[in-house]
């Protein structure tokens, strides 16, 4: 799993959010200011640039909101899918369908994620594989993040910045696990 690419491919589209609602901000302060000023008539605000510049924050921030929404899915499958075996009880399905069902998900989000490191070090342990144990910690923290950002707002912004180093770790994770296992082979 190269965390070059995934890591590339969220904070690219973070970036592209990022200076996409700027400059929608930029844009509108300088409007306003010069419709203020008198230097442009107010019609400029219904005008083709000025709804050109909100259908291009939309765009950005919609590419983001379906990038936040799918990663956090490829990433389950991806960490889930490299400790199975019999023993292992959470299925790559299982963490991904279980967080669809109402109530029991705020259950399941912290065994989805919080639990992959214990199961993650389990299964090297079982495997003996030469691989770094995985602390909790990040992945506990994006659970708890999650869940209250469905209830306060502070959440919901520092999500996005939660998952760089979920990113990281998983990506670290899944390969230390997937080269030690081949080596064995």
């Amino acid at each position: 799993m190269s965390k070059r690419f995934y890591l590339g491919i969220y904070v690219g589209s973070l970036a592209i959010a990022v200076a996409s609602f700027v400059a929608a901000l930029i844009v509108g302060i300088v409007v306003e200011h010069m419709t203020a000023a008198g230097t442009v008539s107010p019609s400029i605000k219904s005008s083709f640039l000025y709804q050109g510049i909100s259908v291009l924050l939309g765009l950005g921030l919609l590419q983001f909101g379906i990038v936040m929404t799918i990663y956090p899915f490829v990433l389950l499958a991806k960490m889930w899918g490299s400790i199975q075996d019999v023993v292992t009880t959470v299925t790559p399905g299982k963490a991904i369908g279980f967080l669809f069902i109402p109530f029991f998900n705020l259950y399941w989000i912290f065994k989805a994620w919080g639990g992959f490191a214990e199961e993650y070090n389990g299964f090297a342990a079982r495997h003996r594989l030469n691989v770094p144990p995985v602390s909790s910690g990040v992945y506990i923290t994006y659970a708890i993040f999650v869940l209250l950002g469905g209830i306060l707002i502070l959440p919901i912004i520092a999500v996005p910045f939660i998952l760089i180093p979920l990113i990281a770790k998983t990506c670290d994770a899944v390969t230390n696990i997937r080269i030690a296992a081949s080596a064995r082979a």
